[in-house]
């Protein structure tokens, strides 16, 4: 449903904060992958799906009859015809600037992408995204994205290990209390911000992930670092790597780890590095791929949509300058391991606005300003 909804850029989906809120309404929430819960969440939140039981169960696992696929159908058929384009988004908080800005806990001036010696206090007033990388974009980018939500989710790529620190050891993500992170807005998301927001948690760069969350009713981009488990998993062919090799030959031995590895099979029970399965479809092989690539530092980011032969799911990478599309699916079936964009709309029958959407751009615009701002 959402790869649909990404390959017709419907608009109608709700914004962050309402898909975060659904979190705690599905049953099972915590078992599901993390690179689908937003996915998800989003489809509860619009009604499409509601659960296989009154706790709102997801049920990933199972399978849908053929009445309650078409029940699905008629509800997201009926959500692409009753939305006009003019929903209002909610309106954000205005933030109060005070005549003098508080300072952290502690007396510490602020200054956004570093770390405090004492637990850090936010506000939008003192932590506003200082660096503007927004304004360098193009005018498609600007017209689509919240320029503090883009510039905050930059700050969190470029310093994603700082942040996540805290939650080394951890299970879970956690805020760290004494980063100075940048601040995108505050009470409710509107729908810029929610729009840049699932844009940026869908990169995957440097190792780590990142995601939103809330410090003193500041919204903020958090990072949390690739599992050790997935490493381990990984290791075999991150091991192999070399200096001076090209980002290239690093997906190439990446890719032959996956095809070895795992195989395709659209009964199989699904698979990934850190939970286990040896088969599945071309959603896990892209999940896997993401995982091993962000591993070996190469930024990437999933896309999905409809091909000649039905949904497929398949890897834009950040390679040695360009971005490539690394189809691990395809891999599978002998094609190479990585082609150019060109190259796999032909492959599989389709055009590139699947490739070159509005959020592939804000995705692609946030990692190339990161990359050389860490140069």
């Amino acid at each position: 449903m959402t790869n649909i909804m990404d390959a017709k850029e419907f608009s109608g989906r709700p914004g962050l904060a309402e898909t975060e809120a659904t979190f705690d309404k599905i049953a099972d929430f915590k078992s599901i992958p993390n690179s689908y819960q937003i996915s998800v969440a989003s489809v509860f939140a619009m009604g499409l799906i509601a659960g296989t039981d009154s706790k709102g169960t997801f049920s990933g696992a199972s399978y849908m009859n053929r009445a309650q696929a078409a029940v699905v159908y008629g509800r997201m058929k009926d959500a692409f015809l009753n939305y006009n384009g003019s929903s209002k988004p909610s309106t954000p908080t205005t933030p109060t600037n005070p005549t003098t800005p508080s300072t952290p806990s502690g007396g510490e001036s602020s200054v956004v992408g570093t770390v405090s010696s004492s637990p850090v206090t936010l506000s939008y007033a003192t932590h506003k995204p200082t660096v503007d990388f927004w304004s360098k974009q193009s005018d498609t980018v600007k017209n689509a994205s919240d320029k503090d939500t883009f510039n905050a989710a930059i700050d969190t790529l470029i310093h994603a290990e700082d942040i996540s620190a805290a939650s080394v050891g951890k299970k879970y993500r956690v805020v760290n209390d004494y980063y100075n992170y940048a601040v995108f807005g505050t009470g409710d998301m509107n729908k810029a911000q929610g729009d840049t927001s699932i844009a940026a948690i869908g990169v995957f760069m440097g190792g780590y992930k990142i995601g939103t969350d809330k410090k003193n009713d500041c919204w903020i981009f958090n990072a949390s670092h690739v599992n050790d488990t997935t490493k381990e998993a990984v290791s075999s062919a991150t091991s192999k790597f070399t200096s001076g090799m090209s980002d290239k030959e690093k997906i190439k031995i990446c890719v032959d780890l996956i095809t070895s590895k795992f195989s395709y099979d659209e009964n199989g029970s699904g698979f990934s590095w850190d939970r286990g399965g040896t088969s599945g479809v071309c959603n896990h092989f892209a999940n896997a791929t993401l995982d091993i690539l962000n591993v070996a530092g190469i930024p990437c980011f999933m896309v999905s949509g409809t091909v000649s032969n039905g949904a497929h799911s398949w890897v834009q990478a950040y390679a040695d300058g360009e971005w490539i599309i690394v189809d691990a699916t395809a891999a599978e079936y002998g094609y190479s391991q990585y082609m150019s964009m060109s190259e796999h709309e032909k492959l599989y029958g389709y055009d590139h606005s699947l490739n070159n959407s509005i959020r592939a751009q804000i995705r692609q615009a946030m990692v190339e300003a990161a990359e050389s701002a860490r140069k």
